[in-house]
Protein backbone atom coordinates (compact mmCIF):
# COMPACT_ATOMS: atom_id res chain seq x y z
CA UNK A 1 0.00 0.00 0.00
CA UNK A 2 2.71 2.39 0.70
CA UNK A 3 4.45 2.15 -2.68
CA UNK A 4 1.60 2.98 -4.76
CA UNK A 5 0.16 6.00 -1.96
CA UNK A 6 3.49 7.43 -2.60
CA UNK A 7 2.87 6.76 -6.58
CA UNK A 8 -0.33 8.22 -6.56
CA UNK A 9 0.73 11.22 -4.03
CA UNK A 10 3.51 11.92 -7.21
CA UNK A 11 0.89 11.75 -9.52
CA UNK A 12 -1.01 14.21 -8.02
CA UNK A 13 1.05 16.96 -7.40
CA UNK A 14 2.52 16.69 -10.96
CA UNK A 15 -1.14 17.43 -11.74
CA UNK A 16 -1.65 20.22 -9.69
CA UNK A 17 1.50 21.94 -10.72
CA UNK A 18 0.53 21.53 -14.25
CA UNK A 19 -2.31 23.39 -13.11
CA UNK A 20 -0.83 25.79 -11.09
CA UNK A 21 1.25 26.84 -14.25
CA UNK A 22 -1.12 26.71 -16.69
CA UNK A 23 -3.60 29.05 -15.05
CA UNK A 24 -1.22 31.25 -13.26
CA UNK A 25 2.18 31.42 -15.66
CA UNK A 26 0.67 30.40 -19.06
CA UNK A 27 -3.16 32.16 -18.86
CA UNK A 28 -5.81 30.36 -20.35
CA UNK A 29 -9.15 31.35 -22.27
CA UNK A 30 -13.11 31.06 -20.98
CA UNK A 31 -13.31 28.06 -23.01
CA UNK A 32 -10.77 26.37 -21.08
CA UNK A 33 -11.74 27.03 -17.34
CA UNK A 34 -14.01 23.48 -17.22
CA UNK A 35 -10.26 21.55 -18.76
CA UNK A 36 -7.89 23.93 -16.03
CA UNK A 37 -10.49 23.25 -13.17
CA UNK A 38 -10.41 19.65 -13.68
CA UNK A 39 -6.61 19.21 -14.13
CA UNK A 40 -6.62 20.97 -10.60
CA UNK A 41 -9.11 18.87 -8.92
CA UNK A 42 -7.98 15.72 -10.30
CA UNK A 43 -4.22 16.17 -9.10
CA UNK A 44 -5.50 17.55 -5.42
CA UNK A 45 -7.61 14.41 -5.54
CA UNK A 46 -5.01 12.27 -6.53
CA UNK A 47 -2.39 14.30 -4.09
CA UNK A 48 -5.27 13.78 -1.33
CA UNK A 49 -5.98 9.84 -1.74
CA UNK A 50 -1.80 9.04 -2.27
CA UNK A 51 -1.14 10.48 1.33
CA UNK A 52 -3.78 9.58 2.99
CA UNK A 53 -2.75 5.60 1.81
CA UNK A 54 0.76 6.89 3.33
CA UNK A 55 -0.30 7.87 6.47
CA UNK A 56 -2.47 4.49 6.87
CA UNK A 57 0.30 2.19 6.10
CA UNK A 58 1.56 1.08 9.86
CA UNK A 59 4.93 -0.45 10.34
CA UNK A 60 5.61 -4.37 10.79
CA UNK A 61 6.27 -4.39 14.43
CA UNK A 62 7.79 -8.09 15.93
CA UNK A 63 6.88 -8.22 19.16
CA UNK A 64 9.80 -10.32 21.38
CA UNK A 65 8.98 -12.50 24.02
CA UNK A 66 11.90 -13.59 26.54
CA UNK A 67 12.03 -17.55 26.30
CA UNK A 68 11.17 -19.18 30.05
CA UNK A 69 13.73 -21.02 31.37
CA UNK A 70 14.19 -24.76 31.10
CA UNK A 71 12.15 -26.70 34.15
CA UNK A 72 13.99 -28.58 36.54
CA UNK A 73 15.32 -31.74 35.05
CA UNK A 74 15.12 -30.75 31.19
CA UNK A 75 17.68 -31.94 29.43
CA UNK A 76 20.62 -29.18 28.89
CA UNK A 77 21.46 -27.75 25.23
CA UNK A 78 24.10 -29.80 23.55
CA UNK A 79 26.15 -25.95 23.46
CA UNK A 80 25.91 -26.09 27.17
CA UNK A 81 27.21 -30.04 27.53
CA UNK A 82 30.11 -29.17 24.89
CA UNK A 83 31.36 -26.26 27.21
CA UNK A 84 33.01 -26.60 30.29
CA UNK A 85 31.47 -25.59 33.93
CA UNK A 86 33.55 -22.16 34.61
CA UNK A 87 32.95 -22.46 38.24
CA UNK A 88 34.09 -26.27 38.88
CA UNK A 89 37.22 -25.57 36.63
CA UNK A 90 39.18 -23.51 39.38
CA UNK A 91 38.46 -26.31 42.02
CA UNK A 92 39.31 -28.76 39.96
CA UNK A 93 42.91 -27.29 38.85
CA UNK A 94 43.31 -26.69 42.81
CA UNK A 95 42.42 -30.16 43.53
CA UNK A 96 44.91 -31.49 41.14
CA UNK A 97 47.82 -29.32 42.26
CA UNK A 98 49.59 -30.84 45.83
CA UNK A 99 50.53 -28.51 48.44
CA UNK A 100 53.50 -27.55 48.61
CA UNK A 101 55.50 -29.48 51.47
CA UNK A 102 56.08 -27.63 54.91
CA UNK A 103 59.23 -26.64 56.04
CA UNK A 104 61.23 -28.35 58.71
CA UNK A 105 62.27 -26.60 61.71
CA UNK A 106 65.77 -27.71 62.20
CA UNK A 107 66.75 -27.44 66.23
CA UNK A 108 70.18 -26.59 67.40
CA UNK A 109 70.79 -29.67 68.16
CA UNK A 110 70.96 -31.06 64.57
CA UNK A 111 73.53 -28.51 63.37
CA UNK A 112 76.65 -30.38 63.80
CA UNK A 113 80.39 -28.59 62.99
CA UNK A 114 79.80 -28.79 59.41
CA UNK A 115 77.48 -25.88 59.06
CA UNK A 116 78.96 -22.86 57.19
CA UNK A 117 78.44 -19.42 58.87
CA UNK A 118 77.68 -16.62 56.13
CA UNK A 119 80.44 -13.90 56.86
CA UNK A 120 78.35 -10.47 57.21
CA UNK A 121 79.10 -7.85 54.47
CA UNK A 122 80.32 -3.94 55.63
CA UNK A 123 81.66 -1.14 53.69
CA UNK A 124 84.82 -0.04 53.80
CA UNK A 125 86.52 3.57 52.70
CA UNK A 126 89.52 4.66 51.84
CA UNK A 127 91.02 8.18 51.43
CA UNK A 128 94.00 8.91 49.46
CA UNK A 129 96.77 11.82 50.38
CA UNK A 130 97.94 14.12 47.46
CA UNK A 131 102.14 14.37 47.98
CA UNK A 132 104.15 17.26 47.05
CA UNK A 133 105.84 15.33 44.33
CA UNK A 134 102.34 14.90 42.80
CA UNK A 135 102.10 11.05 43.71
CA UNK A 136 98.98 9.44 45.69
CA UNK A 137 99.16 7.24 49.16
CA UNK A 138 96.34 5.46 49.87
CA UNK A 139 95.17 5.63 53.89
CA UNK A 140 93.05 2.14 54.65
CA UNK A 141 93.11 1.94 58.35
CA UNK A 142 96.02 3.70 60.08
CA UNK A 143 98.75 5.51 58.41
CA UNK A 144 102.01 7.01 59.98
CA UNK A 145 103.45 10.26 58.60
CA UNK A 146 106.87 11.57 58.51
CA UNK A 147 110.09 11.79 57.31
CA UNK A 148 111.65 8.70 58.54
CA UNK A 149 107.86 6.78 60.38
CA UNK A 150 108.58 3.55 62.02
CA UNK A 151 105.96 1.52 63.23
CA UNK A 152 104.97 1.69 66.91
CA UNK A 153 103.81 -0.39 70.00
CA UNK A 154 100.82 1.20 69.51
CA UNK A 155 100.05 0.80 66.00
CA UNK A 156 102.34 -1.77 64.50
CA UNK A 157 100.19 -2.07 61.05
CA UNK A 158 99.81 1.25 60.50
CA UNK A 159 101.09 2.21 57.10
CA UNK A 160 104.31 4.27 56.87
CA UNK A 161 103.64 7.21 53.74
CA UNK A 162 106.88 8.89 54.25
CA UNK A 163 107.35 12.73 53.57
CA UNK A 164 111.02 13.74 52.67
CA UNK A 165 111.20 17.73 53.86
CA UNK A 166 113.16 19.30 56.04
CA UNK A 167 110.29 20.48 58.41
CA UNK A 168 108.68 17.57 58.87
CA UNK A 169 109.44 15.51 62.19
CA UNK A 170 110.60 11.52 62.00
CA UNK A 171 107.28 10.88 63.04
CA UNK A 172 105.07 13.29 62.32
CA UNK A 173 101.37 12.90 62.45
CA UNK A 174 98.86 9.87 62.50
CA UNK A 175 96.22 9.20 60.76
CA UNK A 176 93.30 6.76 60.95
CA UNK A 177 89.65 6.03 59.78
CA UNK A 178 86.96 5.83 62.14
CA UNK A 179 83.66 4.35 60.61
CA UNK A 180 84.65 5.54 56.97
CA UNK A 181 85.62 9.05 58.57
CA UNK A 182 89.43 10.13 58.71
CA UNK A 183 90.93 11.88 61.80
CA UNK A 184 94.53 13.07 62.50
CA UNK A 185 96.37 13.21 65.32
CA UNK A 186 99.75 15.43 65.70
CA UNK A 187 102.61 13.06 67.53
CA UNK A 188 104.54 16.36 69.24
CA UNK A 189 105.67 17.00 66.00
CA UNK A 190 108.04 20.20 65.61
CA UNK A 191 106.31 22.23 63.62
CA UNK A 192 103.04 21.02 64.33
CA UNK A 193 100.15 20.08 62.26
CA UNK A 194 97.50 22.48 60.64
CA UNK A 195 94.18 21.47 58.92
CA UNK A 196 93.20 23.97 56.81
CA UNK A 197 89.25 23.59 55.28
CA UNK A 198 87.99 25.78 53.02
CA UNK A 199 91.00 28.40 53.25
CA UNK A 200 90.43 28.47 57.31
CA UNK A 201 93.03 27.02 59.18
CA UNK A 202 93.08 25.81 62.56
CA UNK A 203 95.67 24.10 64.70
CA UNK A 204 95.90 20.52 65.51
CA UNK A 205 96.48 20.46 69.59
CA UNK A 206 99.16 17.20 69.98
CA UNK A 207 97.60 14.34 71.41
CA UNK A 208 94.03 15.55 70.38
CA UNK A 209 92.41 13.41 66.87
CA UNK A 210 90.53 16.21 64.49
CA UNK A 211 88.29 15.28 62.25
CA UNK A 212 89.59 15.83 58.27
CA UNK A 213 86.50 16.63 55.84
CA UNK A 214 86.67 15.15 52.73
CA UNK A 215 88.81 17.84 50.20
CA UNK A 216 90.77 19.12 53.48
CA UNK A 217 93.70 19.66 53.28
CA UNK A 218 96.80 19.04 56.15
CA UNK A 219 99.73 21.17 56.61
CA UNK A 220 102.72 19.16 57.94
CA UNK A 221 105.63 21.95 58.40
CA UNK A 222 105.30 23.57 55.40
CA UNK A 223 104.43 20.61 53.60
CA UNK A 224 100.61 20.53 52.23
CA UNK A 225 98.16 17.52 51.86
CA UNK A 226 95.37 16.94 50.13
CA UNK A 227 92.28 14.53 51.57
CA UNK A 228 89.85 12.90 49.39
CA UNK A 229 87.59 10.05 50.18
CA UNK A 230 88.01 7.06 47.77
CA UNK A 231 84.93 4.75 46.42
CA UNK A 232 83.55 2.29 48.84
CA UNK A 233 83.95 -0.93 48.68
CA UNK A 234 82.59 -3.87 50.44
CA UNK A 235 84.22 -6.57 52.13
CA UNK A 236 83.60 -9.28 54.54
CA UNK A 237 83.79 -9.20 57.91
Amino acid sequence: MKPLGTLLAVAGGILAGIGLIWGVVIGFYPSEVPALLGTLGSGALLLFIGSRMVASTKPTQVEWRPTAPPAPGAASSPIASVLPDAAAAPAEVAAAQPSPPAPERVSSEQLDDSTVAVPRRRRRVSWSLQLPDGSTALVREQALLGRAPQPTAEHPRADLIVIDDPSVSKTHALLRLADGALQVLDLDSSNGTVLIVDDVEQSCPSGVWMLVPDGAALELGTVELRCSAVASREVAS
